[in-house]
């Protein structure tokens, strides 16, 4: 018996076969799924404004949160609240991520003063912190213990003192 192959002489030729359409439009279909969310929250520009009105420091209990230098550096945790909430799935409204609508607190959503507006909303809609979709952030002042006491918070990222 003879170990030695022999080559194997096709009758037809191989011919290119086209992708079955479902199945083309299966593969577009699970393309379409992946697509990545957007983004709604504020730009980088919008963040600056607000950490350089703070002095990079959280506006509730004062914590350097970082450091403005250049390029600025974030040395704590820190976040950007919403005091009027972006809804589930985020929001069109372009004066969500303004300044006025915006706080520098330190830690995430659980933790920090972040954590403390979260958990305790009815005194953080007593000092301003937390807002209903229909108030106006630019008109609705906000008590920032961080030592400057009742301020309404402005478009252009300063603090305007309110008259008592």
């Amino acid at each position: 018996m003879s170990l030695a192959r022999s080559a194997i002489k096709r009758k037809t030729a191989l011919k290119r076969v086209p992708v079955p359409r479902r199945d083309r439009e299966a593969r577009a279909r699970a393309e379409k799924t992946i697509r990545r969310q957007r983004d709604t929250g504020p730009t980088p520009v919008q963040r600056y404004a607000v950490a350089w009105r703070a002095n990079w420091c959280c506006e509730l209990c004062g914590t350097q949160l970082g450091d403005p230098g250049h390029p600025p550096r974030w040395c704590e945790a820190h976040s950007f609240h919403h005091r009027r909430p972006r809804a589930m799935g985020g929001t069109t409204r372009v004066e969500t991520n303004e300044p006025p609508n915006l706080l520098l607190l330190c830690g995430t959503g659980t933790t920090g003063c972040h954590g403390r507006v979260e958990s305790d909303r009815a005194a953080a809609r007593a000092a301003g912190w937390l807002l209903t979709q229909t108030q106006d952030p630019a008109t609705v002042p906000v008590d920032i213990t961080a030592g400057a006491g009742t301020v309404l918070l402005t478009t252009d990222g300063r603090y305007e003192r309110t008259h008592p």
